[in-house]
């Protein structure tokens, strides 16, 4: 009876202990679901200043209370300016951004849902160290500020200097887009995570007081430093800050919209070089192709997306709803090249797959290439690809293959493709099915293609390919 009694009180022991053991999981995974997590986080924890790939967030929410007791009440004097890689930061400059020139929602703003926004509004936004310095009022507010027509923006730079435990400035670089067109400016962003409001110093402050084209480790002297008072409209909101892998492809692929739609330089210059220099060696050619394409480019939409860390960038691969391909190498939010399509060179997410797969399957990947360009009507790689004897017969120039296809092909198609079979050792023989995207009504096409694998390295192969 004894020895029953003590082989229950055991059983009982180990119950009692694998209990313990996943309430104590699940109070770890609903804590960590909550905080959320920077997609630029590294999971290995290795900080690197100025990366938010490798930056670990210290807290879950921005109001938290520094207990660094070695931190001054006002440390204005000894803080200087650094640059912001932080995503969820991001995201609460951005929203005060958008409270300040009025293109946001009040939802959330009790008795605010049904108030206007006035230039009155932008006075309750303004710093009251501002508004001395340039004499500003409700009197002269509408001369100054009147009109508000809710701009775009697009954040460019973000710089941080703390001012108190409690306050924080954000310089921030950006683009404005109104009806005179495109211009540059900068504004400071004043933070009271105490009672979780802020301020504006606009650029006219800036401009008198000598803080613009401020940089890393400039100071920013700041003499107002009480602290913000509530007036709902300055009130901000981090319940709704996103900072996961989705709500960063989507701030990209928004960001590249404004320079597709208002600055197209500025997009040049965002490509990634290699890219850049097979595909648009000019910013003509990337004018042109932007012109021949605007009406898919312009209506894309984001819908799928994959993201992967490398050392001190991530890559992240979306695919939209026109079936476009978009690449951003991302150290952070500020500082990413783009790739506008996953065939002109293969991407390290491809190259991965590519190099880990059978050789037919990478002779599909090769049909995709190839297909894929002529949906984007770049012929010339394309026709790059082509089989040196198919050309000779039958394409002699890049006209003759463009005229073919523009001629017996659909504008934009879908395609599937099947297993294939294998004709030696690197050439591969498949059936590809091609759809009209634009009118599901009209008659399949059938194409008998067959890939030739030449060098792994380079990922370099030809394509032959007739009409059935």
């Amino acid at each position: 009876m004894k020895n029953k009694t003590s082989k229950i009180l055991k059983y009982l022991i180990i119950i009692f202990f694998i209990l313990l053991i996943i309430i104590i999981f699940l109070i770890l995974f609903f804590k960590f679901k909550k905080g959320g997590k920077d997609a630029f986080e590294n999971e290995e924890n290795n900080i690197s200043e100025n990366n938010i790939v490798n930056e670990t967030m210290q807290n879950n929410e921005l109001n938290e209370t520094n207990t660094n007791t070695e931190t001054p009440e006002n440390n204005n004097n000894e803080s200087k300016l650094k640059i912001v890689t932080n995503v969820k930061t991001y995201f609460l400059i951005k929203q005060c951004m958008k409270v300040y020139y009025g293109n946001y929602t009040y939802d959330y703003y009790e008795n605010a849902t049904n108030t206007p926004y006035t230039s009155n509004s932008i006075l309750d936004l303004i710093d009251k160290e501002a508004k001395d310095a340039l004499n500003i009022n409700e009197s002269n507010i509408n001369n100054v500020y009147g009109n508000i027509d809710s701009p775009m923006f697009c954040i460019d730079n973000l710089y941080e200097q703390e001012l108190n435990t409690n306050q924080k400035i954000y310089l921030v670089y950006y683009r404005l887009e109104s009806d005179s067109g495109i211009s540059s400016s900068e504004l400071l962003v004043k933070i009271d995570e105490g009672n979780e409001t802020f301020s504006v110093y606009p650029y006219e402050y800036l401009r008198a007081n000598n803080f613009l084209n401020m940089k890393e480790n400039d100071k920013i002297k700041i003499n107002n430093l009480e602290e913000i008072e509530n007036k709902k409209i300055n009130k901000y909101n981090t319940e709704n800050l996103s900072q996961d892998s989705e709500a960063c492809i989507k701030e990209l692929f928004e960001k590249y919209k404004f320079d597709l739609l208002y600055d197209i330089e500025s997009l040049y210059n965002k490509l990634d070089d290699e890219y850049k220099q097979k595909r648009f060696n000019t910013l003509e050619k990337f004018k042109q192709y932007i012109n021949d394409n605007k009406t898919d480019l312009y209506l894309d939409s984001v819908i799928k997306y994959s993201e992967k860390k490398y050392g001190n960038y991530v890559e992240f691969i979306g695919i939209s709803n026109r079936e476009n391909y978009y690449i951003f190498n991302a150290e952070n939010l500020n500082s990413y090249k783009i790739l506008l399509d996953n065939y002109t060179i293969v991407n390290k997410q491809y190259k991965e797959l590519y190099n880990g797969s059978f050789p037919n399957i990478k002779s599909k990947y090769c049909i995709e290439r190839f297909l894929n360009a002529i949906n984007s009507k770049d012929y010339a790689f394309a026709y790059s690809k082509l089989l040196h004897i198919q050309k000779n017969n039958y394409y002699p120039t890049i006209g003759d293959f463009e005229n073919y296809i523009k001629n017996n092909l659909f504008n934009k198609f879908k395609y599937e493709c099947d297993d294939g079979i294998t004709i030696t050792d690197n050439v591969y023989q498949f059936n590809v099915i091609l759809y009209d995207a634009e009118n599901e009504n009209t008659q399949l096409k059938n194409l008998k293609m067959t890939v030739t694998l030449l060098d792994e390295e380079s990922n370099e192969f030809n394509i032959a390919f007739i009409m059935e």
